[in-house]
């Protein structure tokens, strides 16, 4: 009797431990995998973020310093940008309008660290008819995209009391 009631514990043990495995494995594996809707979300949460975020909510030291004129935080009084209430993909496009493009792909490339998973890769581009696209941040490039998503947005803004525009941004999300 005593040998019984020892296999049947030792046939729980096992049988628990082999469970155990195969859970661990499943959820491997399944986080392993992206949806593939996934890509879809990335490219238009990414549009949603540039064109919605105006550039006085990017509160890091580097960005106050390009808009700022006095105050706790702002080290070197500059003032690179003209606003703080413009959304960043305007901001860009006024950049890249004044022959400023080094400093919208800098701006560009900081505000984004960490927004997409590394197995995404992803760009933006600034269009505008007749003149060259400038590719403002080139992330995790694959050579061969499984499925790529696109997302576009006009942007017109004013620079000395004159509208400007139309600047395509233009989001890339591929796996």
């Amino acid at each position: 009797m005593k040998r019984k009631g020892q296999f049947f514990t030792v046939d729980a043990i096992i049988a628990l431990l082999l469970l155990a495995v195969g859970l661990v494995l499943i959820f491997v594996t399944f986080t392993g995998e992206p949806v593939q809707q996934q890509t879809a979300l990335y490219s238009t949460d990414l549009m949603s973020f540039f064109r919605n975020t105006r550039v006085k909510d990017v509160q890091e030291d580097w960005m106050i310093n390009l808009w700022c004129t006095q105050g706790p935080r702002c080290t070197k009084p500059t003032r690179n940008l003209t606003s703080p209430e413009q959304t960043l993909l305007s901001t860009f496009a006024q950049l890249i309008k004044n022959n400023r493009a080094p400093l919208a792909i800098f701006m560009a490339n900081n505000v984004s660290m960490g927004l997409v998973q590394p197995q995404f890769s992803w760009s933006l581009t600034m269009k505008r008819d007749g003149y060259p696209d400038t590719v403002l941040v080139n992330r995790n490039i694959t050579s061969t995209p499984e499925q790529l998503i696109t997302e576009k947005s006009v942007i017109f803004f004013v620079s000395n009391h004159t509208l400007e525009g139309p600047y395509v941004a233009q989001i890339d999300v591929w796996q």
